[in-house]
């Protein structure tokens, strides 16, 4: 009898283990155990390319300044270098062009070159 209760404690602890190591791996998602288990993909993650001329960080960085990414020409024109360039001047115009990220000053003195 004693024996008995011994195996059953043990069978309740490998239980109670398996039970929070589950909800372990449900709740910090490691390895995309949740989608597995609810078929559903966590996205909040996610990067989203909004715009294809600029990289992720100057994305971010008009984003912050409240520039709508996804709006953005696609194609610099005449029209718009020769905007950036009054506005930046022309070294610095060249720069962004390259690809260089574009300062908070470059933004503001840009900003209605992009409306």
């Amino acid at each position: 009898m004693k024996f008995l209760k011994i195996v059953l404690m043990i069978l309740a602890i490998i239980l109670l283990l398996v039970i929070l190591f589950g909800a372990y791996l449900y709740f910090s998602n490691p390895a995309a155990v949740k989608t597995l288990i609810t078929g559903q993909a966590d996205i909040s993650g996610v990067v989203v390319d909004e715009h294809p001329l600029l990289d992720s960080s100057q994305e971010a960085i008009l984003g912050s300044l409240g520039v709508d990414v996804a709006n953005l020409p696609t194609e610099m024109t005449s029209e718009l270098q020769t905007c950036l360039t009054e506005a930046v001047g022309a070294e610095r115009a060249l720069e962004i062009v390259n690809g260089d990220t574009p300062g908070v000053m470059d933004v503001i003195k840009a900003k209605h070159c992009l409306e």
